[in-house]
């Protein structure tokens, strides 16, 4: 299945439900199942560790099966680089991502054995402005089915 990531504008409304400390925050991860609370916070945690703090597009929440893969496409437009978090809930022992520019070519890859893997543009130079495919597979699952989180960042 391949979906799209929206510019961060579309969504920033919503977004801003998700703020800790708001009080709407509360209501907006109410409406979450316990795992894609998980996955949620998995994402704020590796975030903030990473020093991501240009959230570029909606975040992606979807759920796969051991063996699983999703697709999602997003827009790189702008000066600098971009990067792409993806963890996934606490069931989850192993989520993998893959960044392919739209001819197939791939672009950079993360297979390591865990929870929090990122692929950037970098590679590519600063200021690409182009079309990105992200494949998102789940290796290794305790119970079917893992959910995840994917956002995309400036750098």
């Amino acid at each position: 299945m391949r979906r799209s990531l929206l510019p961060i504008g579309v969504l920033a409304p919503f977004l801003l439900t998700l703020v800790p400390g708001s009080a709407r925050a509360q209501t907006a991860l109410d409406r979450l199942d316990v795992w894609e609370r998980q996955a949620q916070q998995q994402l704020f945690m590796h975030r903030v560790s990473l020093d991501l703090d240009d959230l570029t597009h909606e975040v992606g929440i979807g759920q796969l099966a051991q063996g699983g893969t999703d697709d999602f496409t997003f827009m790189a437009e702008g000066p600098g680089a971009f990067r792409v978090l993806a963890v996934c809930d606490n069931d989850c022992l192993d989520i993998d991502l893959t960044l392919y520019d739209m001819s197939g070519t791939q672009v950079d890859i993360d297979v390591e054995m865990d929870d929090y893997p990122w692929v950037d543009t970098a590679k590519l130079g600063s200021g690409v402005s182009q079309q990105f495919r992200v494949q998102v597979a789940i290796p290794s699952c305790n119970a079917d089915p893992c959910r995840y989180a994917i956002a995309v960042f400036s750098m």
